[in-house]
């Protein structure tokens, strides 16, 4: 049986965004959170009293990474190796150290994508210009 402790924290987790209401916030299919959360890379998600996905801020913040690699051209077998949570045997600090060299390497990937979008922009730019002239 639920004590008063209980309550407040049931309130919280109804209040936190239900699977629609998380879609229809980021403006993306139902489906593609589903295939995210099976894909192991949305944490944070809970289920309220009666069995419904909840999502919090880390979920919500991670699902907006998600859609920014993807528009970046990521996919989602690379995010999962640079998201992956370190193997249970590392000590904490093995893991920690392997998943700042994993997100070092996302991050470097992520520059070189900008690097390459600056370019591409650049020349668009010149080539618009060039029917000015």
């Amino acid at each position: 049986m639920p004590n008063a402790h209980d309550e407040p924290i049931a309130e919280q987790i109804d209040e936190l965004p239900k699977l629609g209401e998380l879609a229809r916030l980021f403006d993306i299919p139902q489906a593609m959170v589903h295939y995210y959360e099976r894909a192991n890379l949305l944490p944070g998600v809970t289920r309220d009293r009666y069995g419904r996905r909840r999502y919090s801020a880390e979920s919500q913040d991670r699902l907006r990474l998600l859609l920014d690699l993807r528009d970046l051209g990521f996919q989602v077998g690379q995010i999962q190796v640079a998201l992956e949570t370190a193997p249970a045997d590392e000590t904490p600090e093995q893991r920690r150290a392997s998943q700042v060299e994993r997100l070092t390497a996302l991050e470097y990937l992520i520059d070189q994508r900008l690097r390459s979008g600056r370019r591409a922009r650049a020349t668009v730019r010149g080539l618009r210009a060039q029917l000015y002239d």
